[in-house]
């Protein structure tokens, strides 16, 4: 991988008939366990459909151009790639599948298989290994996170391990054979994020730590050391309801071992969703749909501190992103 393409995913696509922003399609993960649903209807005022879109973007184009868009057949929640860049996997959480892509050196993509999970299991996202070897996939329907070992282009179950209530985004620890997942939780109650040691025998999960309502986005820095949870806290409701809170938090946590220990925190905007550390392992973005914004942070003595000033997009909102390999 050298960053020359990406894989962009749709699953959801605008109604031109519907415009009068009563209701959207529903589904059973469209509200994620939160109240992002009314959120969703008050902000974009219009009804979405299911799309099931799949677009492979060139990333060395002057201006970006989309080099293939293919039809996976059912709605996709994410896509996760490999290091390699020569397989992908996009998750079916309404479908409780798994679409297997192959990816070709002239980077045209072909459907290998769509692989079932389980009745309820709802498939929401995945992340491989930094070789390649495991993929760890997040169940939101049933509570599980899978392992799985990767022979060529298809996925050979290894365990099924509970970590926690609705689990959802999911992310390596670099080259430790650690990974974290957090776990959204239901109605706003202080939910939580897990370690997991996948070289374990068996892999499972080794700790456990609360770090509030609704973490949504979870990521481990590449050295390891750190881990970074986004949590939503509520700040997606209405401002009356009791649970309301007027942002999200940015919750620092450091791996000692194998075990989880929470260091630092920071407000980050709105209704936050994605977050990331960059290569150095010790900056860190947040991604806010509410405040259309990108925070930037970094780690210095165990503490978070404002890098600079927000990204503030003018069209569109910050929502996901993706990183082979994390």
């Amino acid at each position: 991988m050298n960053g020359s393409f990406a894989l962009v995913s749709a699953s959801m696509r605008l109604d031109p008939n519907k415009k009068d922003g009563t209701s959207v399609s529903e589904d059973r993960y469209s509200s994620l366990g939160s109240t992002a649903l009314g959120s969703l209807q008050r902000l974009m005022q219009t009804r979405f459909l299911p799309d099931d879109r799949l677009s492979v973007v060139d990333l060395a184009a002057s201006p970006l151009r989309v080099m293939q868009t293919i039809r996976l057949g059912a709605s996709p929640s994410s896509v996760a790639m490999s290091p390699t860049g020569m397989m992908a996997l996009a998750m079916h959480p309404n479908d409780d599948s798994v679409t297997v892509l192959s990816i070709a050196a002239d980077r045209q993509v072909t459907i290998m298989e769509r692989l079932p999970i389980g009745r309820g299991a709802g498939p929401v996202a995945a992340a491989f290994s930094p070789d390649g070897r495991r993929v760890l996939l997040t169940r939101f329907g049933d509570n599980k996170v899978s392992l799985y070992a990767v022979e060529g282009l298809r996925l050979k179950p290894l365990r099924d391990m509970v970590a926690g209530v609705r689990p959802f985004s999911v992310s390596y620890c670099g080259g430790t054979g650690l990974a974290v997942v957090s776990n959204m939780g239901v109605n706003g109650d202080a939910d939580t994020i897990s370690l997991i040691d996948t070289t374990a025998a068996p892999p499972r999960v080794v700790d456990t730590v609360s770090v509030g309502p609704v973490p949504e986005g979870v990521a481990c820095a590449p050295d390891g050391q750190y881990v970074a949870a986004l949590i939503q806290n509520m700040s997606n409701l209405p401002t009356d309801n009791p649970l309301y809170s007027p942002n999200s938090k940015l919750v620092l946590l450091k791996i000692d071992g194998k075990h989880l220990y929470r260091i630092s925190e920071a407000s980050s905007g709105v209704w936050t969703q994605g977050v990331g550390f960059l290569d150095d392992s010790r900056t860190l973005f947040a991604e806010s749909i509410g405040d259309r914004s990108v925070y930037l942070f970094r780690i210095e003595d165990d503490a978070l501190k404002v890098a600079a000033p927000p990204l503030v997009f003018q069209d569109g909102a910050p929502v996901a992103h993706g990183i082979a390999g994390r």
